[in-house]
């Protein structure tokens, strides 16, 4: 059984996808940022076997890109058609 949240609304609606797109290019810049540090950290370590040598191993890490999977872009897309559908 759902609950509707008696306080949702239409400006509920009319904020709530710039927010999520809003969070989705935060987590992506965020994401390069990473990036860029750690290549940096690995060519200042080089001559150490690089950052993941220098912790053991422990520090090695893939970041995901998400942000541009198509499953992130079919559930922006249809939450655009919600907020279109119920937006009035």
């Amino acid at each position: 059984m759902s609950h509707r949240n008696s306080n949702s609304g239409p400006l509920d609606r009319k904020y709530f996808m710039p927010c999520f797109l809003g969070w989705a290019q935060e987590v992506d810049a965020f994401r390069i940022s990473v990036t860029q540090h750690r290549v940096a950290l690995d060519i200042l370590l080089a001559g150490k076997g690089g950052l993941c040598v220098l912790f053991n191993n422990t520090c090695c890490t893939y970041i995901p890109d998400n942000v541009h999977s198509s499953n992130m872009t079919d559930a922006l897309n249809i939450l655009r058609q919600l907020r279109d559908k119920y937006t009035v």
